[in-house]
């Protein structure tokens, strides 16, 4: 209903920008619930391409479909990423704000991330509850500490910290699931100063999941106790280290001998 309400504003002012980005939004949300999703969204975004082929919000929506899987035909995402870039509103929500610090971040364009990180920070839109924790979370890490976690909810307010308040900046943001993408785990090595291991070609879930292992075994080898991981985490992803993890302030330190980390 929201869908064909929203594409009847659409017909209505053509070049309503709002419109077509809730018409997206509807069509999109669609594919929770399995209806025909990629038709619909296809659909959507060839109209909106007719009515506002230059706009903003027709090459975020386009990118978004692409990186959802909704446009088989598709595969390059970051030509819609860049023209929207270039066409960045004065005005932007939580989402567009979370969709390109995340695909800066991946994309390995740290300076560029670092400033949307700013902007976003200084937008107010970002929890403030979850930016306390965040920092309080990164302050209980040794000086020079990897933070590792997996999904926005806890990448992205780190990311906040460090740029928007000029803090912990000494700490490197890991997320765990960027490193399936090349670009990210280059950049990320490069940083680290740890040589690229090989790699399986993935062709199965069980591959990723075998690459982002030995990504992170890497990173263990070379910082040690220096390495923490998110309580979030997912235990599949700490599942080789969870003898040598140690819950210290709110996150889980890891170390190759036992300690006492009520202690600490």
């Amino acid at each position: 209903e929201q869908k064909e309400a929203w594409k009847a504003q659409t017909q209505k002012n053509p070049k309503d920008e709002t419109a077509w980005l809730n018409y997206y939004h509807a069509a999109h949300y669609m594919g929770w619930w399995g209806t025909n999703s990629d038709s619909v969204v296809r659909e959507a975004i060839d109209e909106m391409k007719q009515a506002i082929p230059d706009s903003y919000t027709y090459n975020f929506c386009a990118y978004r479909a692409v990186v959802s899987g909704h446009m088989a035909n598709e595969t390059d995402g970051d030509k819609y990423a860049e023209a929207a870039l270039a066409k960045l509103p004065d005005e932007m929500q939580f989402f567009d704000y979370d969709q390109w610090v995340c695909y800066l971040a991946m994309k390995g364009y740290e300076s560029r991330m670092a400033q949307m990180a700013k902007r976003y920070f200084e937008s107010g839109f970002y929890s403030e509850n979850v930016l306390r924790y965040s920092y309080n979370e990164l302050r209980g890490m040794d000086e020079g500490g990897i933070y590792i976690g997996n999904g926005d909810a806890v990448i992205i307010p780190k990311w906040l910290i460090q740029e928007g308040m000029n803090v912990h900046k000494d700490k490197t943001i890991v997320c765990a699931s960027f490193l399936a993408v090349k670009e990210y785990r280059e950049w990320l090595f490069r940083k680290l100063g740890i040589t690229l291991p090989a790699l399986k070609e993935p062709k199965t879930a069980e591959d990723y999941n075998t690459n982002e292992r030995t990504l992170l075994q890497a990173i263990i080898d070379k910082y040690g106790s220096k390495v923490y991981f998110s309580t979030t985490t997912p235990s599949e992803t700490m599942e080789p280290w969870k003898d040598k993890l140690y819950n210290e302030g709110l996150t889980l330190k890891y170390s190759k001998k036992p300690y006492d980390n009520l202690a600490r």
